[in-house]
């Protein structure tokens, strides 16, 4: 269902669509399937240059839907909960001509998604793999907002670190107290049969990019459902 939800988000991204359109496309590909939201909302945010990770303004704010223009990156967090089980995708749509630094974010987000598999192998803990995803970002002088990984089935029985270099990004020195956060479940030690959000994203000033989706991880090695 997340990949089916997927792939209607990308048909209805296209300058000239609403942010609510695609919105709509990909709970409409959740719901006439049978499953429901993890979270009451979607994430999705778009623009050529827009950090934030948050349900769109328009759900909670009486403003009119954003509409799409070239050079935009559209990005959302896909929820899908069927028969008591979660998954999540995180979907980055950019449409051309698409930045210099948008392009740089994906491949450092990419290294970093490319790396967590690596790393993640039954009885290492759950923040060696965070720790492994966070090195190309960090090396690239990125900074992440949101976990680069997170467990489901539970949920969030850990969670990486959040807003790791958010120093980095313009204007935030404004806000009071505002300052990365430590992982939850860090001395969680990986087995087979755990489910992962692997959901690396790669933030450079005020651009963004996140990429990833559900990873099992077996006696074998990791299986990727996204």
């Amino acid at each position: 269902i997340g990949e089916l939800a997927s792939k209607a988000m990308l048909d209805a991204t296209e300058p000239g669509a609403s942010e609510s359109e695609i919105y709509a496309a990909i709970m409409a590909a959740t719901y006439s399937r049978g499953a429901t939201a993890i979270a009451p909302t979607l994430i999705l945010q778009s623009g050529p240059d827009n950090p934030a990770w948050q349900e769109p303004i328009w759900t909670y704010q009486a403003q009119r839907p954003r509409v799409i223009q070239t050079g935009d990156v559209v990005q959302a967090e896909l929820f899908q909960r069927y028969g008591g089980k979660d998954a999540q995708q995180q979907m980055s749509i950019a449409l051309k001509p698409v930045n210099s630094v948008n392009l740089e974010c994906a491949d450092v987000a990419r290294r970093s998604y490319e790396a967590g598999l690596k790393a993640m192998e039954p009885g290492r803990r759950f923040d060696d793999v965070v720790d492994a995803m966070e090195k190309p970002v960090t090396d690239a002088g990125c900074w992440h907002l949101t976990p680069l990984l997170h467990t489901f089935n539970p949920l969030m029985a850990a969670s990486g670190r959040t807003q790791v270099g958010i120093e980095q990004l313009p204007g935030i020195t404004s806000i009071k107290g505002y300052k990365g956060r430590g992982s939850r479940g860090a001395d969680v030690i990986l087995q087979p049969g755990m489910v992962f959000s692997v959901q690396p994203n790669a933030c450079k000033e005020r651009y963004r990019v996140n990429v990833g989706g559900t990873v099992m991880l077996t006696e074998n090695g990791v299986e990727e459902l996204n």
